[in-house]
C-alpha cells in the first residue's frame, strides 16, 4: 500500500484524533491544522500529497479555502462536510476539490478516497501519445512539459483533471468526444455512469478560458454527444 504525506484541516478535536490515528496507524505522515490560516501555513511548510479539508472552519470555509490552496499546489483535496446536497458538492468540486465526503464517514473509507486520489493524481492521462511538448491555437497554448495554460500572456490557474481534459480535447480539434470517453481518457477508468464530475470541470474549465479570451468559446457542448474544442477561425461552422 502506498504511503502518503497528508494535511487534515479539521477544528473537530474528536474528529481530527480519530482520523489522525487511523491514518498514522496505517503508516502514512500526518499534519494537522485546525482553522483556515494554520491550514494555509501547514500545507507550505509541509507540502502534502493530499489534503483532507472540512467545510465549516472557525475563522471561514474551506470552500473559500481550497482557492487559495490552489495558488500553489495541486495536490489532490477531499472535502469532509455535513452537508449533503447535490449543490453542496458541486460547489466543493467547482471551488477546486478533487472528492467529497460527508459525515459520518468510516476511516476506512477516508483512506480509500485518498489512496484513489494519489493514484489518479500520479497516473499519467491515458490517450494518445504527445509527439510534441507545445499545442498552440492562437491565442491559446498549451504547454505539456511545464504543465501550463496561456491565454496570450496569461497563465491560467486551473486544476490538474482540468488541464488534462484540455489536452485531451485539443489533441482532436473540431471532434466531439463524449463525457464517459474524457472519464476514462484522465481518470484511467470507468465511469460508472457518474458523470457530474466531468460536467463541474468543464464548467470550469470553460469559464476560465472565456474570462481570458472572451470574444472566442473554445469548448463547446454538442447536446447528446459531448464536448468540442473549438480553434479559433477552424472548423468552427461544422460544429453544433
Amino acid at each position: 500500500m502506498r504511503m502518503a504525506k497528508l494535511l487534515l484541516i479539521e477544528d473537530d478535536q474528536d474528529i481530527q484524533s480519530i482520523n489522525s490515528f487511523f491514518l498514522r496507524s496505517r503508516g502514512h505522515e500526518v499534519a494537522c491544522a485546525y482553522t483556515c490560516e494554520e491550514g494555509l501555513a501547514r500545507a507550505r511548510a509541509f507540502e502534502p500529497e493530499c489534503m483532507v479539508l472540512d467545510v465549516n472552519l472557525p475563522d471561514g470555509s474551506g470552500l473559500d479555502l481550497c482557492p487559495r490552496l490552489r495558488l500553489f499546489t495541486d495536490a489532490p483535496i477531499i472535502f469532509l462536510s455535513c452537508m449533503d446536497t447535490e449543490d453542496d458538492k458541486i460547489a466543493g468540486l467547482l471551488t477546486g476539490g478533487d472528492d467529497y465526503m460527508t459525515k459520518p464517514y468510516s476511516v476506512k473509507e477516508l483512506e480509500a478516497r485518498i489512496l484513489v486520489c494519489l493514484r489518479r493524481h500520479a497516473a499519467p492521462p491515458p490517450g494518445p501519445t504527445v509527439q510534441v511538448n507545445l499545442i498552440e491555437y492562437p491565442p491559446l497554448r498549451i504547454d505539456l512539459t511545464f504543465e501550463k495554460v496561456y491565454v496570450g500572456d496569461e497563465a491560467l490557474s486551473i486544476s490538474r483533471k482540468a488541464m488534462d481534459m484540455l489536452i485531451v480535447l485539443a489533441q482532436h480539434p473540431g471532434e466531439c468526444i463524449s463525457a464517459e470517453e474524457l472519464y476514462e481518457k484522465v481518470w484511467g477508468m470507468s465511469s460508472l455512469g457518474d458523470l457530474r464530475t466531468v460536467h463541474v470541470h468543464i464548467f470550469n474549465l470553460r469559464k476560465r478560458l472565456e474570462e481570458a479570451a472572451p470574444n472566442h468559446q473554445f469548448i463547446r457542448t454538442a447536446w447528446g454527444r459531448g464536448y468540442c474544442f473549438v480553434p479559433p477561425g477552424v472548423m468552427e461552422a461544422a460544429v453544433p
